[in-house]
């Protein structure tokens, strides 16, 4: 916990919150059973169930004493105790009983805790910080901006999270990958940019239609503007009294891809707006060889 609290110097603190124990009982039961045995045995509960902490800190003890019991109780800490202990005998009696009311079932993943995926640093000398990359000079730009979706040479961005990739051009054009499948089509060729995930706009009372960026379509706008940063891509353009704002980036935890359109209507009359997304979906590995036919029938078995 040390390493992970705001306030510093807590690395040279060592303080035992029994409550802690009883809750670590929903995760694993003996260990925290027999640490709770060995607090009580200690002395360290009283009338209304063990007490609130044990301060094993030497800067604060009394001289010959090794540790010192908080004799206070804090109602809330109780209560998360109690609630432990019915979870634990009752299968999460109460977490079910909230769960089944709809309003709280609907914000269930904002329960959802992340796992760090470093440990937190316990002793001082471990917390003095390291240099882990090179650091961004401040003249460096990190935002890189286009307008010319048409350029000579393709500018490219790619979003990752070590598994699932999403390379993006300035266009809009790209392909989705997971490890080594290739979720969408693409071909290496730098004269043709219309492979990849795309969602069209349509104008349902003119039956006029374009992309949310310049690929596939190939629509000019109005102005249009593609914004690569390290976290996401970015599309803006405006059309036919449209703003239309697209976002896309790859989820850290998850292996996904997350696309949000924001359409803004700049005109004073209502528009009846059609989106439908497109993907031409391969699910093809790299690895796996194709049967290249020729006059002869192929010898190969195997399914092209």
């Amino acid at each position: 916990m040390p390493g992970i609290g705001l306030k510093r110097g807590l690395d040279e603190d060592l303080v035992i919150a029994p409550y802690a124990t009883v809750m670590a009982l929903m995760v694993a039961p003996v260990a925290a059973c027999e640490n709770l045995q060995r607090l009580d045995a200690d002395g360290r509960s009283g009338t209304y169930g063990f007490y609130e902490a044990v301060d094993y800190t030497s800067a604060r003890l009394p001289p010959e004493k090794t540790s010192v019991t908080i004799r206070s109780f804090m109602a809330h800490h109780q209560g998360m105790s109690l609630l432990a202990l019915t979870n634990l005998m009752f299968a999460s009696a109460m977490q079910r009983r909230f769960m089944a009311c709809p309003l709280l079932k609907a914000a269930d993943l904002l329960l959802q805790e992340r796992v760090p995926k470093t440990a937190a640093s316990v002793l001082a000398n471990d917390l003095t910080p390291e240099m882990s990359r090179t650091q961004v000079d401040e003249s460096e730009n990190v935002m890189r901006v286009f307008t010319n979706p048409t350029s000579p040479v393709p500018e490219v961005h790619l979003l990752s999270n070590g598994r699932y990739h999403v390379v993006i051009s300035s266009a809009g054009g790209g392909y989705s990958r997971w490890h080594d499948l290739a979720l969408t089509r693409w071909r290496e060729d730098a004269t043709r940019d219309h492979w990849g995930t795309f969602v069209y706009v349509r104008d349902l009372a003119t039956g006029s239609f374009f992309s949310t960026a310049y690929q596939p379509t190939c629509h000019a706008t109005e102005s249009y503007e593609a914004i690569f940063t390290q976290a996401r891509a970015e599309f803006r353009q405006r059309h036919a009294g449209l703003e239309i704002h697209t976002g896309i980036c790859v989820s850290p935890e998850d292996d996904v891809e997350l696309r949000r359109i924001t359409i803004t209507n700049r005109t004073a009359a209502a528009r009846a707006i059609e989106l439908t997304s497109y993907a031409e979906v391969v699910l093809w590995s790299s690895s796996m060889k194709t049967c290249r036919f020729t006059a002869n029938p192929c010898r190969n078995k195997s399914p092209v």
